[in-house]
């Protein structure tokens, strides 16, 4: 699934002269809607190529941990405000900015990435330094 949502993806990220590089075990699998953790997917990556500059790249590593699945999405991008990082998945106060190409970005895709995470008995959560990058890791049970 994580090479087909990078094939999605990929002249979007040759457009900004990006590139993938992915880390999973090829016998991992899970047991999960399908269509919701490509959507969950297809989100973060897009996020970390919107919030990338040019010439760097977006990671994808999938792992077993314990009884859960770790999915992480990890760019170079512009990474967020340490104070910002609590509003990342909060409805009342979406985090909007704009990406590294004046992409217009609403907030509202992380939310959607947490209600169906949710939905599927896992957690999301994000660690970014401003100027570094971001990392956004998915548990999800097996």
């Amino acid at each position: 699934m994580i090479t087909e949502v990078l094939a999605v993806l990929g002249s979007r990220a040759e457009a900004k002269k990006q590139r993938f590089a992915m880390t999973a075990d090829a016998e991992l699998s899970i047991h999960s809607d399908p269509r919701l953790l490509k959507a969950i997917l297809i989100n973060l990556v897009n996020n970390s190529i919107k919030f990338s500059p040019e010439n760097k790249e977006i990671r994808v590593i999938a792992t077993r941990d314990a009884d859960t699945v770790k999915i992480t999405v990890s760019d170079q991008g512009i990474g967020i405000p340490a104070d910002q990082i609590t509003r990342l998945f909060r409805i009342d106060s979406p985090f909007k900015r704009k990406g590294t190409n004046n992409e217009p970005g609403t907030g509202l895709g992380l939310i959607m990435c947490q209600e169906y995470v949710t939905l599927l008995g896992g957690s999301i959560r994000a660690e970014s330094t401003e100027g570094t990058g971001s990392n956004f890791v998915i548990n999800l049970p097996l």
